[in-house]
C-alpha cells in the first residue's frame, strides 16, 4: 500500500513566530505538523493545517529553509587577505630565486667559454710562432746546405767541446760565430784581446779562440771554441769508402 498523498506545504510559519515542519500525513492526505527541532513527536502533538491556521498563517514552503552562514568579521577577512598577499610574495620570491640561479648558470657558462677561447687563442698563437721558427730554421739549414753544396771543397766547422755549432764556407765566418759566443759568455769589457791559435801549419791546421780576461792580469787562455777545415766530396767516392 502506498504512502498518502498530500498538497500540504513542507514548511508553515505562523504569527507567534514558531516554524512548523511537516511530520506525517493523515489517510486523508492532510499534513500533520510539528514544531521544528523535534526529533519526534506524539501524534496528540502535532497539528493540521487547519489547525495551525487559527493561530495565524503567515508564510510557507515545500522545502526546508537552508542555514543562514554566519558573516565573516572584518578581521577574519583581513587575515585572509593577508595570506593570500604573503602567498603570493612567496611565489614571487621563488621565482626571482630561479631566475638568479639561471642567471649565474648563465654568467659562469659565459666565463668558462671566454676563458677556452682565450686558451684556444694564445695555443694557436704559441703554435703559429713555433711553426715560423721552424720555417726560419728550415730555410738556414737549406741555405746552408746549397752553399756547401756549391762549395764543393773545404768548408770550417765551428764548434765548442765537440758540439757542432755550425758549417760555412769561409774561415772568417766560423770564427765570427766563436767570438760572437764568447762574448755572449763573458762579463762585458772584461776580455782585453782575442787571438787564434794554430795547432799546425797548412790549410788543414785547426784553430782555437784565445782571449785574455782583464782579471788574469795579461795572462791568455784557451776558451775551447774551435774552428776545423773539412773537406767537401762533389760525389760519392767507392773506394775512398774501402
Amino acid at each position: 500500500m502506498s504512502a498518502p498523498m498530500t498538497h500540504d506545504p513542507l514548511v508553515v510559519n505562523t504569527k507567534d513566530g514558531t516554524v512548523w515542519q511537516r511530520r506525517a500525513v493523515t489517510a486523508a492526505g492532510r499534513g500533520l505538523y510539528a514544531v521544528t527541532g523535534s526529533c519526534s513527536c506524539p501524534e496528540y502533538l502535532t497539528a493540521t493545517l487547519a489547525e495551525l491556521a487559527e493561530h495565524g498563517i503567515v508564510g510557507s514552503a515545500d522545502a526546508l529553509p537552508m542555514p543562514v552562514r554566519a558573516a565573516r568579521s572584518p578581521l577574519d577577512q583581513a587575515l585572509d587577505e593577508l595570506t593570500g598577499v604573503s602567498l603570493s610574495l612567496w611565489e614571487e620570491e621563488q621565482d626571482t630565486a630561479r631566475l638568479r640561479l639561471a642567471l649565474k648558470s648563465a654568467q659562469r657558462g659565459r666565463r668558462e667559454a671566454r676563458a677556452e677561447v682565450a686558451a684556444l687563442r694564445d695555443e694557436r698563437h704559441q703554435t703559429n710562432e713555433w711553426v715560423d721558427d721552424a720555417a726560419k730554421a728550415l730555410r738556414r739549414q737549406r741555405d746552408r746546405i746549397t752553399g756547401l753544396e756549391a762549395a764543393q771543397g773545404t768548408v770550417f766547422r765551428a764548434s765548442h767541446d765537440s758540439i757542432v755549432m755550425g758549417l760555412y764556407t769561409s774561415r772568417e765566418a766560423a770564427q765570427a760565430h766563436c767570438e760572437a759566443k764568447v762574448k755572449q759568455e763573458e762579463p762585458e769589457g772584461s776580455i782585453l784581446h782575442m787571438s787564434w791559435s794554430a795547432d799546425d801549419i797548412g790549410p788543414d791546421a785547426e784553430y782555437e779562440l784565445h782571449i785574455t780576461p782583464a782579471e788574469t792580469g795579461g795572462l791568455i787562455r784557451g776558451t775551447g771554441y774551435v774552428v776545423t777545415p773539412l773537406d767537401v766530396a762533389a760525389s760519392y767516392d767507392e773506394e775512398a769508402d774501402e
